[in-house]
């Protein structure tokens, strides 16, 4: 089955964040950036079918034990995580590798979220060192609502025509990879619509 999205609203909408730990930096907040705030579906046999294809797969909230392969085309939201520097002084954090997971809540008349087998590599990829200045971001670019670490996969459908909401969470390590605090964003609204 092939899943299309059409953007049709080309703004992007900003959420300020708030940080959970305090021992994690000071002044950094993340946002979620949407590329467009409205998605209309079109793929073969509409979100029924979606929702029915779905449920083929034999997945069971909670329990792994099949690959991406066996799922549906993940949905291509295009979005940005964006980190920003809040403060007046440069800040220096440890971004992406294996410790550094960003994840999606998103609630809604028809959430459907699936957990994969996910391919690894065999070593452990430390963070690396950014320095984010005074009043500037450091951007993430997310294709599709999937996020996952080493070995675990998460996909999110939405299977309903509606608004939703989306949140998210990223980890921020150390040096060593140690989880140092999570920012947490505001959420962000998005539109389901089916093509007639």
């Amino acid at each position: 089955m092939t899943l299309l999205f059409r953007l049709s609203l080309a703004v992007s909408f900003a959420f300020v964040s708030t940080i959970s730990a305090a021992d994690a930096p000071k002044g950094l907040e993340l946002k979620i950036v949407l590329k467009s705030d409205s998605f209309e579906y079109a793929g073969k046999g509409g979100l029924a079918r979606l929702k029915t294809d779905l449920e083929a797969v034999g997945k069971k909230d909670g329990k792994l034990g099949f690959g991406a392969k066996n799922l549906p085309p993940v949905f291509p939201i295009a979005l940005d995580l964006v980190i920003t520097n809040t403060g007046k002084e440069a800040q220096t954090v440890y971004i992406l590798g294996d410790p550094n997971v960003w994840e999606f809540t998103t609630t809604g008349p028809g959430v459907k979220v699936v957990r994969y087998n996910l391919a690894q590599t065999l070593e452990f990829r430390l963070p690396q060192l950014t320095v984010i200045e005074a009043g500037k971001s450091f951007r993430i670019p997310v294709g599709q609502l999937e996020d996952g670490s080493r070995g675990r996969g998460r996909r999110t459908y939405l299977t309903a025509a509606g608004e939703y909401k989306l949140t998210a969470t990223y980890k921020l390590a150390n040096q060593e990879g140690d989880i140092m605090g999570t920012l947490q964003s505001e959420p962000v609204k998005l539109t389901v619509t089916e093509a007639k």
